[in-house]
């Protein structure tokens, strides 16, 4: 009668150790894991009174016609896609998150290199801030 005990706390040891080294561990995403993907362009910002704030009056929904798409792609490179009414133009890029995830910087194929910082970074909303021309823009991407 003693042998059943033992059998059943050696299935119960067993069964518990299985199901502990199954068991998911959730991983931090990195900001290279958030950026990673397709994000499209939905609302645009030019700051119209010089405050270098986004007012909500400054805040301008794209034109439908013109359909702006970022993806990000591990290893550094990515594509903004162009949809200009149904003419699609890529423009390849490379980039990188030099400071902690602050400021983007994209060197564009054949084109200068932007330098966007980074307002709001989450898995869902990406903003960035193009403080480089005489009136800041920010542009507000969602995650497709």
């Amino acid at each position: 009668m003693r042998i059943v005990p033992i059998y059943l706390l050696l299935f119960t040891t067993i069964a518990t150790l299985c199901f502990l080294s199954c068991t998911k561990t959730e991983k931090t995403p990195t900001p290279y894991d958030v950026l990673n993907g397709r994000w499209r362009l939905y609302q645009t910002g030019t700051d119209d009174n010089n405050n270098k704030i986004l007012d909500d009056q400054e805040l301008r929904t794209p034109d439908p016609n013109i359909i702006n798409t970022l993806t990000f792609h591990y290893g550094d490179s990515g594509k903004e896609e162009i949809s200009y009414y149904k003419t699609i133009t890529d423009y390849y890029f490379t980039w990188k998150l030099p400071n902690s995830s602050q400021t983007l910087l994209r060197y564009m194929e054949g084109h200068d290199t932007l330098v966007e910082g980074i307002i709001t970074f989450s898995p869902a909303k990406l903003m960035l801030l193009d403080s480089t021309t005489p009136a800041y823009s920010w542009y507000i991407y969602r995650k497709l």
